[in-house]
């Protein structure tokens, strides 16, 4: 579907690494639906103001409160625990004792998310070794051998790294894409709406697809 000339590039916010590891992987798909269409990938982690329009679209973690705004849900990230094998040195995961192993996990940044509650719950905040709000940094960090990390279950698989039981399961992350009441209905818009729509559905599908096989019986 063609979309018309903007005064200026449709702004998208995300964080981090739904930037550089979701979105901008896909954008040959949004350019073949819509080649004039000028996009700016915003990465950040503050909430920013679509009434003001600091943004078109915004990808987050959390539901936004207002009336002018509009968000649809766009499905539950899974996480887990994940090392590297030379991190375990041929231990076997599901023996490991948390409280005695470096833990990697996200900081605050984002607000109080939903991982950070459980390692609160299972009593690990003294095993937490590093803390950053970078995905990148803990799957860098976690490919190097450096503990075990919390990280989204698609790209951890993806890198190869061995998923680690948990005394309890780790809460997913609840996506949301929000845009203001106003600009909902710009062609621009729908077509970048549905194209993040259509991302993020890939990756879930992904990330269901790994998980299955990982967790099914060596033959």
């Amino acid at each position: 579907m063609a979309v018309e000339v903007r005064e200026r590039p449709l702004v998208i916010s995300a964080t981090e690494f739904v930037v550089s590891d979701l979105l901008a992987p896909a954008l040959t798909t949004l350019f073949r639906a819509s080649p004039k269409l000028s996009v700016v990938l915003r990465s950040q982690a503050e909430i920013v103001s679509l009434a003001h329009r600091e943004a078109d679209l915004a990808i987050r973690m959390s539901r936004p409160k207002g009336d002018s705004l509009i968000a649809k849900r766009l499905g539950d990230i899974a996480l887990g625990c994940f090392a590297h094998r030379d991190y375990l040195t041929g231990r076997d995961p599901a023996t490991l004792d948390f409280s005695a192993e470096r833990l990697l996990i996200y900081d605050d940044s984002y607000g109080r998310m939903s991982e950070l509650d459980w390692v609160a719950a299972a009593g690990l905040e003294r095993a937490v070794a590093m803390r950053t709000p970078s995905t990148r940094g803990l799957l860098t960090a976690t490919v190097a051998g450096a503990g075990i990390a919390i990280l989204p279950a698609l790209y951890a698989l993806r890198a190869g790294l061995i998923a680690v039981p948990t005394p309890f399961a780790i809460p997913p992350r609840t996506a949301w894409l929000i845009t203001h009441r106003d600009i909902r209905r710009l062609p621009a818009v729908r077509t970048a709406h549905a194209w993040v729509v259509q991302t993020f559905t890939a990756m879930l599908k992904e990330t269901a697809a790994l998980v299955a096989a990982t967790a099914a019986p060596q033959p």
